[in-house]
């Protein structure tokens, strides 16, 4: 299967995307499953076995690590999906909510509460920091310290090749480009509509900003 046709009103060529929130939300919570006509019994089985395993599949918990404007970009990125965001970690922010959710002041606060919580599996981390540089390996290193791992995170609108190489903590924003042999180190992120082309590499910590393009073979940090 593949994601749900992108809305033509987030395509370049037709505007930015604003205006059409139900076009949007479809897109982010759909899929198209395979169904040419000559499927065979197996391959049908296979299909349903994968969809009732996804539908049954354990959710995941997520504390963010930073609390402002690109944390709701991605907690945005979680929607139509069971995963949720439980909490954040904020140095800066005086509030102590952001988005129904408590917001802690340093990772020793986050951990006390987190004793109290009844049992998770498995906690992950979005790691919810623009700045280029080293703050958000910094701080997926400090999550890493007490087990919260940073897995990449991909928006269902994005094109990511299957030959392409992202480190933890990667972030692939709604209509970015990741082309084939590109290869990010940790925590790199990939902005709304931005074009990392074939076989570039970005070290870690790399911020590539919106509409920002690379083309094939460049190398960043």
């Amino acid at each position: 299967g593949r994601v749900f046709f992108h809305p033509l009103s987030t395509l370049p060529p037709f505007g930015c995307g604003h205006g059409q929130p139900m076009a949007s939300s479809v897109a982010l919570r759909a899929v198209n499953l395979p169904s040419f006509h000559d499927m065979t019994q197996s391959q049908i089985e296979r299909v349903a076995s994968t969809v009732g395993a996804t539908l049954v599949a354990e959710p995941r918990h997520f504390v963010c690590w930073g609390a402002s404007g690109h944390a709701k970009v991605l907690v945005d990125l979680l929607k139509g999906t069971p995963d949720r965001c439980l909490a954040f970690i904020d140095i800066y922010r005086d509030s102590k909510e952001f988005l129904s959710c408590p917001v802690f002041a340093d990772l020793a606060a986050f951990e006390t509460w987190q004793a109290n919580l009844p049992k998770v599996a498995t906690w992950h981390a979005m790691l919810a920091i623009g700045r280029q540089g080293g703050h958000r390996t910094a701080a997926m290193q400090e999550l890493l310290t007490i087990g919260i791992h940073a897995p990449v995170m991909t928006s269902p609108m994005a094109c990511v090749s299957k030959a392409a190489q992202l480190g933890d903590g990667c972030q692939v924003l709604p209509m970015a480009v990741i082309a084939a042999g590109a290869v990010l180190g940790r925590a790199c992120i990939v902005n709304h509509g931005s074009v990392v082309d074939h076989e570039c590499r970005l070290g870690d910590g790399v911020h590539v900003a919106p509409r920002a393009t690379l083309c094939g073979e460049v190398q960043v940090g």
